[in-house]
């Protein structure tokens, strides 16, 4: 135990893993007289919150969330942003004057850069961006390419955004690889490996016919849409899975 600044009130000072750094206090205690010692009285929130005054936002108490059910419904937000612009980008190829060898050239581009990028993300999601890092570079990859979609007016541009959402875009490898983290081998692996699975299907299921039906208001609102969700879905990554799913050194820079 250590002073703090609040004189009804210690600490217990821990180190953060992977850091050289004291963290600020991890548990605080208030003591108070034995006529206060309710913790619903005003008496302890007030000596609780004084104590905490100054605690950076990264180590308040956050409620618990299943990794496991947020690992599904990111990955089903992921699928169901590609299944509203993917099925629209043979319209989009038109638009530009493209025949069709350029649909097959433009797919076998996308499949090279997925090779090389899933060669190079796979060693840094083993060292320092860490396997949630990984999911949050196939989030923000996917969000720009979609984006150069929607205002898409050449070749070249249309071309860009294909080899970034191809270097960048891992978003099942991650999130498979990290069910495999959050769960025990056996029954229940398989059982959330399968989930995932389901919730690829119906989100390809509802995307297409939900994209084709923005299409009717604007060409580009599909993209849009779904550059939207993928924000939704980085800020639901950020704050609902634990941190140790972060390689120390990434998590440190979040703050998280």
């Amino acid at each position: 135990r250590t002073p703090w600044p609040h004189p009804a009130a210690s600490i217990t000072d821990d180190i953060r893993p992977g850091l050289d750094v004291p963290l600020w206090p991890a548990v605080i205690v208030c003591e108070l007289p034995s006529a206060t010692r309710d913790r619903s009285g005003p008496a302890f929130r007030r000596c609780a919150m004084s104590s905490m005054r100054g605690t950076p936002h990264w180590m308040m108490q956050r409620p618990k969330v299943d990794a496991k059910y947020v690992l599904v419904l990111s990955i089903f937000l992921d699928l169901l942003s590609v299944s509203l612009v993917v099925p629209s980008l043979p319209g989009r190829y038109r638009e530009l004057g493209l025949t069709g060898w350029w649909f097959g050239a433009m797919g076998s581009l996308y499949s090279l850069t997925q090779i090389i990028g899933g060669v190079t993300l796979g060693f840094a999601s083993d060292g320092a961006l860490g396997r949630r890092g990984l999911l949050l570079v196939s989030f923000a990859g996917a969000a720009l390419s979609y984006a150069m979609v929607a205002g898409a007016r050449t070749l070249g541009t249309i071309m860009l955004s294909r080899v970034i959402v191809g270097l960048t875009k891992q978003s099942v490898t991650a999130v498979s690889a990290l069910m495999t983290e959050v769960t025990a081998s056996g029954a229940e692996r398989a059982s959330w490996l399968a989930h995932i699975t389901c919730a690829s299907t119906l989100s390809w299921a509802i995307g297409s016919a939900l994209g084709g039906f923005l299409s009717t208001f604007s060409p580009s609102l599909p993209e849009v849409v779904a550059v939207l969700l993928y924000g939704v879905n980085a800020l639901l990554v950020i704050r609902c899975c634990a941190s140790s799913l972060f390689s120390s050194r990434v998590c440190w820079w979040l703050r998280l």
